[in-house]
C-alpha cells in the first residue's frame, strides 16, 4: 500500500503544478487596462470582455493558447485578439488571421511596438 501512495502523490503534485502555471488561470477574474490607449480587458475564463483603442469589441471567446499567449476571437470579425502575459503586464493587439499564419502561428508571435501594454487593475 505504501508503494502506491508515493506515485499517486507525485502525479497529483505534477498535475497541480501544471494547472497553477496555466496562463488562462493566471488571468481568470482579472482586469487589465491602459488609460492612454483607452484599452481594457476583463477575463472571465474562456470569455473576455474587450475594448481596444477606445472601440468596444465586446465579448470575445478563447480560440487558442500557447505558453504565456492567449488568442481570442469574436464571431463575424476577421481579426484575432492576441495577448501575451509577462508578470503583471499583459500585452495585447489585434491581428488578421493571415498575419498569424504568415509568421508561423501563435508560437512565433513576439512582443513588439504594435502591442499595447495593459497593467493589472484588479
Amino acid at each position: 500500500m505504501k508503494k502506491l501512495i508515493k506515485p499517486f502523490l507525485t502525479i497529483f503534485i505534477l498535475i497541480s503544478l501544471i494547472a497553477c502555471n496555466n496562463t488562462l488561470n493566471k488571468v481568470k477574474g482579472k482586469t487589465y487596462a491602459n488609460e492612454q490607449s483607452a484599452s481594457i480587458v476583463a477575463f472571465k475564463g474562456k470569455i473576455a470582455y474587450l475594448m481596444m483603442g477606445g472601440m468596444e469589441i465586446g465579448e470575445v471567446e478563447l480560440a487558442a493558447k500557447y505558453k504565456n499567449k492567449l488568442v481570442y476571437v469574436k464571431e463575424n470579425i476577421d481579426y484575432y485578439y492576441v495577448f501575451i502575459l509577462e508578470g503583471n503586464t499583459l500585452y495585447g493587439r489585434y491581428m488578421p488571421l493571415y498575419q498569424i499564419g504568415y509568421i508561423g502561428g501563435i508560437k512565433n508571435i513576439e512582443i513588439d511596438d504594435s502591442f499595447i501594454p495593459l497593467k493589472l487593475v484588479k
